[in-house]
């Protein structure tokens, strides 16, 4: 039963080899990249990049590294190396690193007579040989075994004069040119040095104020639709969420914000009640950020650090008086 298993997930496996999955359209990469808000030097790179491997079909990716994206949290890397892939019209394999310590399915590198490698499990997983394959939160990596093993894996894609890979539990050799690897990391600190030495870093910037309002539109016009509702939140509302009340790099908080006024609106109706209770900015200084409110500095604040001011003056006075003047004195008799 085992060897059944086994030979029909290795025959999976070798049809997938045979596959690439790949647009003709060269404009389709320019027309969806471009519908992501941001990383314009990211999209020239990538373009550029793409069109050669449009030109080729498949048979050559001009960069064979691995591609780091860091950046906040919330600011669209994952999504961004998404869209990448549906407009090449590849599969993406995503593999969240979070907290990963005991790999299920596979092991980084494979195990003969117990798991396949990554490669492996993620071209018979996407049944083509050219996935690109996203390491998400590469930084949350702690196992030191894994980390020894992506490296040893990072350092066998990007050695040029090395196209094959053997995998060892099925005992194939697997043509590393086809695949596209992308990791991202939020938080640079506690990326491993040995993991940063083996790929190519790429730091994004945060959202602008005036792309988190363009966001929050294109995210707004989503939820109508899902919500099934008619526009449920001003433009105005938007700025104001955007501009006044995130201090964020990315996008997350402003979306959960969105949605959450969407529920209320789709409440409000269903209940037969005003939505909002007729004011979309107080709705929202109450119901969402209401510790802004709790935060402001009132005059009572005011007097406290004047006091507090006053008390640091008062007591540098009586330093100075008693110990400075006290010493210059009995110097001069």
């Amino acid at each position: 039963m085992v060897n059944n298993y086994y030979n029909e997930e290795k025959k999976v496996l070798g049809e997938a080899l045979k596959i690439s999955r790949l647009t003709n359209d060269i404009n389709k990469v320019e027309e969806e990249l471009e519908k992501h808000v941001g990383f314009e030097e990211e999209k020239e790179e990538l373009i550029s990049q793409t069109t050669l491997y449009l030109i080729t079909k498949g048979e050559f990716w001009p960069k064979k590294e691995v591609v780091c994206y860091i950046g906040s949290a919330g600011i669209g890397k994952t999504s961004f190396v998404q869209r990448l892939a549906d407009s090449l019209e590849r599969p993406l394999i995503l593999i969240p690193l979070s907290g990963l310590k005991e790999l299920k399915e596979f092991t980084i590198l494979g195990e003969e007579g117990n798991k396949p490698s990554l490669i492996a499990w993620a071209i018979k997983t996407a049944g083509c040989r050219n996935p690109i394959i996203l390491l998400d939160e590469l930084e949350k990596v702690e196992d030191e075994k894994i980390q020894a093993d992506l490296i040893e894996l990072f350092s066998q894609y990007k050695n040029k004069d090395k196209k094959a890979f053997n995998d060892p539990y099925f005992k194939e050799k697997i043509d590393l040119s086809h695949l596209t690897f992308f990791a991202t990391v939020n938080n640079e600190d506690f990326l491993a040095p040995l993991l940063k030495n083996n790929v190519l870093t790429r730091y994004l910037p945060d959202y602008t104020r005036d792309e988190k309002v363009k966001i929050l539109q294109i995210k707004r016009e989503q939820k109508e639709k899902d919500y099934e509702i008619e526009r449920f939140v001003s433009d105005e509302s938007i700025d104001y969420l955007a501009k006044k009340h995130i201090q964020e790099g990315g996008i997350r908080k402003l979306d959960q914000a969105l949605s959450k006024m969407a529920e209320e609106y789709v409440l409000a109706k269903q209940e037969n009640r005003t939505p909002f209770q007729g004011s979309q900015k107080q709705w929202i200084k109450e119901n969402i950020f209401p510790y802004q409110e709790s935060f402001k500095i009132q005059w009572h604040h005011w007097i406290l650090f004047s006091s507090l001011g006053l008390n640091f003056f008062l007591l540098v006075t009586w330093i100075f008086r008693k110990f400075v003047l006290k010493r210059k004195a009995g110097n001069e008799n």
